[in-house]
């Protein structure tokens, strides 16, 4: 994410539509998704299959979502979804209501920090639970994402919690079963 101005001040914010933290007064961002974190920036590779190994090739396609503060109040409000990674942005979500807590990272210490972590994974997590007690009441399959239904850690709260929530807002929106 990118506060070519610093309008922000190297603020945060917690997105009320995605839950993620942002960064305040940003202009544009582009996350270039990789689930499970293994090729990030082409550092590494995953060991496939507990083999002696890393695999050295990284995907040449990643899906991506762009973000946009269009109305240049320090909130995005367009975010845009390249899902199979050929470089369209095939759908997108427009936030009429782009807003947030502001943190202001300078007097933030490293427990706060902490318990902002613990506070958004638990806020992803409350409403991925939300949606998946609404997806099962308008009969939407679920079981596709039990991977994502056991998190271990505050971290996978936090993932897991963005994941099943972008998933079953997506099937119950174009109606998957």
């Amino acid at each position: 994410e990118w506060d070519n101005d610093f309008s922000g001040e190297g603020k945060l914010y917690i997105s009320p539509f995605d839950g993620k933290i942002h960064l305040y007064g940003a202009e544009s961002g582009i996350w270039r998704i990789d689930q499970g974190g293994r090729w990030y920036q082409g550092m590494g590779g995953s060991y496939e299959d507990y083999g002696p190994k890393r695999m050295p090739e990284e995907p040449e396609r990643f899906a991506t979502v762009r973000y946009t503060d269009t109305d240049g109040n320090g909130f995005f409000d367009l975010f845009e979804y390249d899902l199979d990674g050929d470089g369209v942005f095939e759908s997108r979500d427009e936030v009429k209501a782009d807003e947030g807590e502001v943190f202001d990272t300078s007097s933030m210490t490293y427990s706060d920090f902490t318990a902002l972590q613990q506070r958004v994974a638990d806020l992803q997590w409350s409403r991925a639970q939300e949606y998946l007690a609404l997806a099962r009441d308008k009969g939407v399959e679920t079981f596709w994402y039990s991977r994502l239904m056991h998190p271990k850690s505050v971290r996978e709260r936090y993932d897991h919690g963005f994941w099943l929530w972008f998933y079953l807002s997506r099937d119950m929106q174009y109606g998957n079963k």
